[in-house]
């Protein structure tokens, strides 16, 4: 990725952000003083449904991780309650194997589906993450509603002192959503990967997420397609004890 592209995708990022803060105070302004559900929120409602996303994964250099992944989300709103379902598929390479820890092949790729449940948390559209399957320790992580289409998306490790990661989340439409993800060294000492070395508050890494809007009578041919495309044999998913299971695919 060369210099100048790296530049317009920071300053493209820094000037979504700085709009989206600078409106968020008028878009609170417009909400009704009191909200039962998530229903209620036009940014909640634009999320409800399927999308397919194409993806990147850069890490803290901006230089390709991941150069492409896809995936398929799923957001259901029933009433207080938020239920994220993310299908994500992954083509031969580290990542795959690392994911698929010996049971994956040599030149296999991988499905990774993971649910994610949060709840509204206040009148302005705060919802507070409850659980992520599969998962280690659960940290604090929640989703801010910014404007009626834009959201910011936080987690922070107990033990740290600045955010693991912020994931900007806009909606330009009804039928597309886009997400910028930052990963931050936090500082808690946690992470021994040497490649995420570095001060509190430098860039790990940085994803940007594409997604169009799809049906859900498509998923299931869309599903297998992804599959085929990634060379996917194995899927992740959680035990009964959430932690994550490989099984080889029929």
């Amino acid at each position: 990725m060369n210099i100048t592209i790296r530049t317009a995708f920071t300053s493209l990022l820094l000037l979504v952000l700085g709009s989206s803060l600078s409106n968020a105070g008028n878009a609170a302004e417009r909400r009704a003083p009191a909200a039962r559900a998530l229903q209620d929120f036009a940014f909640w409602r634009m999320n409800a449904g399927w999308w397919r996303s194409e993806n990147t994964y850069f890490d803290g250099a901006l230089n390709y991780n991941i150069r492409a992944y896809g995936s398929l989300l799923h957001i259901e709103l029933d009433g207080r309650t938020l239920r994220q379902t993310e299908y994500k598929f992954y083509a031969p390479g580290k990542m795959a194997s690392a994911i698929g820890r010996g049971i994956s092949k040599d030149g296999e790729g991988i499905e990774m589906d993971t649910v994610t449940l949060g709840e509204l948390a206040d009148d302005t559209g705060l919802v507070n993450i409850t659980r992520i399957s599969p998962t280690a320790p659960l940290p604090a992580s929640s989703i801010r509603v910014l404007t009626d289409d834009s959201a910011l998306s936080v987690t922070r490790d107990p033990d740290a002192s600045i955010d693991e990661y912020r994931m900007f989340i806009t909606l330009p439409s009804n039928d597309k959503r886009y997400a910028a993800n930052l990963g931050i060294i936090d500082g808690s000492g946690k992470d021994k990967d040497p490649a995420h070395a570095g001060l509190p508050g430098d860039l790990r890494g940085f994803s940007l997420f594409r997604a169009t809007r799809v049906a859900e009578p498509q998923i299931a041919a869309l599903r297998q397609a992804l599959r085929e495309q990634y060379n996917v044999h194995s899927i992740v998913t959680a035990d009964a004890q959430n932690a994550p299971k490989i099984e080889r695919l029929p």
